[in-house]
């Protein structure tokens, strides 16, 4: 998908697709040194949001990082109007 945000990471510059930066965030969830809260802060996401991609992952695996990237964002990539 084409749908990119910046990173924060260590290369700020650097542009992530959203599914990319879902698994990251995954990533550090699974590594459990982080709490819930500095990796939401640190992407600049809430807690809320960042527990429901949480519950996809674990329910879906990767494919729920696909899930829920937006109704408008959706509609942009299939070529349907509103």
């Amino acid at each position: 998908m084409g749908v990119c945000v910046k990173s924060y990471g260590a290369m700020p510059w650097e542009n992530k697709s959203v599914i990319d930066m879902k698994k990251e965030i995954m990533a550090a969830l699974a590594q459990g040194q982080e709490s819930v809260s500095s990796i939401a802060l640190r992407y600049s996401i809430s807690r809320k949001t960042l527990y429901k991609w949480k519950r996809r992952y674990e329910q879906e695996g990767d494919r729920g990082c696909t899930n829920g990237l937006g109704v408008r964002i959706r509609q942009i990539f299939s070529g349907t109007k509103r």
